[in-house]
């Protein structure tokens, strides 16, 4: 275990988003880019 790293954290949580709001874009025919 790495313990609590926030900045591990934010990365994974960055991630998360990222997949969750592509595949949310892909389904409703758009896109979201949040660089």
């Amino acid at each position: 275990m790495e313990g609590n790293n926030p900045r591990k954290i934010r990365e994974r949580t960055k991630k998360a988003w990222d997949l969750i709001l592509f595949w949310r874009g892909r389904k409703t025919g758009f896109h979201l880019d949040l660089s």
